[in-house]
């Protein structure tokens, strides 16, 4: 509880920060997660962002969180070139009903899948009608829990988001 009440001050808190950009949105990728995004830039160039998304129904989990940092490089009118480091951690559990070829009952089967991803990245920005944001990262993504191992792959994090 301690930890959420330091988080939602750091959140309000920030907000009176001189000259800070902000961007909320959706972000699907790898090492900065899947869902619904809140970010925060300052003027010296160095940012967060914080995703997440849960889904949960009866026969369906899915949780996906993500959080980043990054760090701008070169800042235009249009759009910047950054850096960022980011994880993400993946959760999904199904359940369906499997139907033997001849005959008996279903069986029941569960799938679940946890996957941590994390790594550096390089990304590119461009900003449309002054608050619409559009950001491509091309990380190199270290997959623990991906095929039963550990892999490093460069899938791509996308984001769309407004900004002011």
């Amino acid at each position: 509880m301690k930890k959420l009440i330091v988080v939602i001050t750091l959140l309000f808190s920030s907000a009176v920060w001189a000259e800070t950009t902000q961007n909320v949105g959706f972000t699907f990728g790898s090492t900065h997660g899947s869902g619904i995004h809140y970010s925060r830039q300052h003027t010296s160039g160095f940012g967060w962002q914080l995703t997440g998304l849960p889904i949960w129904t009866e026969n369906e989990k899915v949780l996906t969180t993500g959080a980043a940092i990054f760090r701008t490089l070169n800042q235009g009118k249009k759009g910047r070139v950054f850096i960022t480091f980011g994880s993400s951690f993946f959760y999904n559990k199904s359940t369906w009903e499997e139907w033997p070829r001849g005959d008996g009952p279903p069986t029941e089967v569960t799938d679940e899948e946890t996957n941590i991803l994390f790594g550096p990245g390089i990304g590119i920005e461009r900003v449309f009608a002054e608050n619409f944001a559009l950001s491509l990262v091309i990380p190199a993504c270290v997959c623990i829990g991906c095929n039963d191992g550990v892999e490093i792959l460069p899938i791509p994090n996308f984001s769309i988001g407004y900004r002011w």
